[in-house]
């Protein structure tokens, strides 16, 4: 149900004027319309799709996405939000993973959003993100390098992959620019720190004489960045990481390089050839299909224009509208509402699940792809039946991918919110 406030004050002041031509109920005149200004307030709190979901939904929200956040806890370490891998895609937490990838994720959507938060959540915020960062350094490069790791580098851990096998070992992944990216935007580093970094990642493009053979041939030629910093991984191209590279550089207002080009470019084809519709765990390995592939489309647009992207909006918010339109679940409903709101478009839907049911989704947002390393030959086949995926499941951060929804939701109705955006605005030639 949806009531025309406009419509109901114009009546209050319809009958008020009413009354002073009918002098007989002149002395009713101030009952009435005391009467349907009150209506007219509730019906905005109570049916408008928006204000219902009010101060205290956002405040609720963030206690218990802090109350996610671990303080003390035999597997988890300090101020890490628990995930859980499963071999099936199915949400359990019989698998713990003390991982960097969704905490820094979390904190780095907190930033975004807080700006437009009340004075006593940012409150909330702050602290939430204190002690993330605290986690988030046990993650970097031990060598020196700006980069960060998706497992913690200062001492062992179990691979959460191999169920039959107690393997523990340090350092069993390269570093990589997807988790370096969101780690530094996350940690809001200085100028210098992210230049630095970004010159490291020039380092780990595909050669174009030496091209990868983990992907279809048509995108063998682009010198992307690769999803690994180091030798002991083959090069794999993801446009999801390619996707947080550039959203890195967009928020930094770093020069671009030849690699940010060639992966914008090769995101462009991509997308023009539909792939990522059509062979999303083959243009995406490392994440949960297209509405996700979407949803960092979206993020990435939203900091500031980028024309090549800009002119595959329409069509990129009509598959978003239609997998909306498709799915049951509503951790997904979430993903793709808040890329159309990104877009300034209005998904149609209001809040599908309670944060439980959201945080409990079967949905996965990030995915251990072991075929992803694999030649091209032997990995189309595995990743079309999706063998020997492990799927990365946060509760914490599907609750804040609802919080987004909301504060979007929001800004979208006029709502005054606002939110942390560059201060240069630049378009990207």
């Amino acid at each position: 149900m949806f009531v025309n406030i406009k419509a109901l004050f114009t009546a209050v002041l319809f009958f008020d004027n009413s009354f002073y031509l009918t002098s007989s109920f002149s002395h009713l005149k101030k009952y009435f319309r005391y009467t349907l200004l009150a209506v007219a307030l509730c019906a905005s709190c109570c049916f408008h799709p928006v204000i219902a979901q009010d101060s205290t939904s956002v405040h609720s929200l963030l206690r218990q996405i802090e109350d996610q956040q671990l303080r003390h806890d035999p597997f988890f370490m300090p101020g890490i939000f628990p995930s859980y891998v499963s071999n099936k895609k199915v949400y359990r937490q019989q698998r713990k993973d003390n991982n960097v990838f969704y905490t820094a994720l979390i904190s780095y959507t907190l930033k975004k959003i807080r700006p437009g938060l009340p004075a006593s959540d940012q409150t909330i915020v702050d602290s939430i993100i204190s002690r993330s960062e605290k986690a988030v350094v046990l993650f970097k490069n031990r060598k020196g390098k700006e980069t960060y790791n998706f497992w913690r580098t200062d001492s062992a851990y179990r691979l959460p992959y191999l169920w039959g096998l107690n393997i523990t070992k340090k350092n069993m992944l390269d570093d990589d620019p997807d988790c370096t990216s969101i780690c530094l935007l996350s940690l809001h580093v200085t100028d210098p720190i992210a230049q630095n970094a970004h010159e490291v990642m020039q380092d780990y493009v595909n050669d174009a004489d030496n091209p990868t053979q983990t992907t279809f041939s048509r995108y063998r030629s682009y010198e992307a960045y690769s999803t690994w910093m180091g030798n002991r991984l083959p090069v794999v191209f993801d446009i999801c990481v390619l996707c947080n590279i550039l959203t890195f550089v967009q928020e930094y207002n770093l020069p671009w390089s030849k690699a940010d080009s060639a992966s914008l470019d090769l995101i462009v084809a991509t997308i023009n050839n539909k792939d990522h519709l059509r062979n999303p765990f083959i243009v995406a390995p490392y994440y949960g299909g297209s509405s996700v592939i979407l949803y960092h489309l979206a993020r990435l647009m939203s900091i500031k224009p980028i024309p090549a992207l800009e002119a595959l909006k329409d069509s990129l918010a009509s598959d978003a509208q239609r997998l909306l339109q498709q799915t049951h679940d509503g951790f997904e409903k979430i993903v793709l509402s808040n890329a159309l709101l990104k877009w300034n478009l209005d998904p149609g839907i209001t809040t599908p699940a309670s944060p439980e049911k959201i945080g409990e989704s079967n949905v996965p947002f990030f995915i251990g792809n072991i075929p992803s390393i694999f030649n091209f030959v032997l990995k189309k086949p595995l990743s079309k039946k999706e063998v020997g995926f492990y799927y990365h499941y946060c509760p914490a951060f599907n609750n804040v991918l609802l919080l987004e929804h909301v504060v979007l939701r929001r800004k979208s109705n006029g709502n005054n919110f606002t939110f942390d955006t560059p201060t240069s605005k630049r378009t990207v030639e």
